[in-house]
């Protein structure tokens, strides 16, 4: 069954080949004539039943097919839409935490300023030059600590 099919397919394409050759060949003469041959193929009512049964075969898998690649480009669409709203909220996320850090580094700046207070010593009369030394010495020394 298969060979008959594929017999008669071959032969049908070799037929429309010879007819094409024919116009394309009388177009190259410079004729004005249309010139349409049309050849019937005498199938049994069998055969002919087998041909039909074939293409309505070939037009369901290629409408399948289209259904699939259609469904595969849908669902390829919206990946790439789910994909983009990742990205656009990675992004948010991204510059709310650096806005966030950017927010506690200035805390922490504005912390220490208010830390840094200018400490005035005034010397206690009857302190040598020496002992003020050791004495400032001595409170850079606490400031380093604290």
């Amino acid at each position: 069954m298969k060979k008959k099919l594929f017999g008669l397919l071959l032969f049908s394409l070799i037929l429309s080949s010879l007819a094409y050759a024919k116009i394309r060949e009388t177009g190259n003469q410079g004729g004005t004539q249309n010139i349409t041959e049309a050849t019937i193929l005498k199938l049994s009512p069998e055969e002919e039943k087998e041909a039909y049964k074939a293409l309505e075969r070939v037009r369901k898998r290629i409408e399948k097919e289209d259904k699939e690649r259609e469904e595969a480009l849908k669902l390829a669409e919206k990946q790439a839409q789910e994909e983009a709203k990742r990205i656009e909220e990675a992004k948010a996320q991204a510059q709310a935490q650096s806005e966030e850090q950017l927010k506690q580094v200035q805390e922490v700046v504005v912390q220490e300023s208010q830390n840094n207070v200018t400490e005035v010593v005034t010397t206690a009369s009857g302190l040598t030059p020496k002992e003020e030394k050791e004495a400032y010495k001595a409170l850079e020394r606490a400031r380093k600590r604290g």
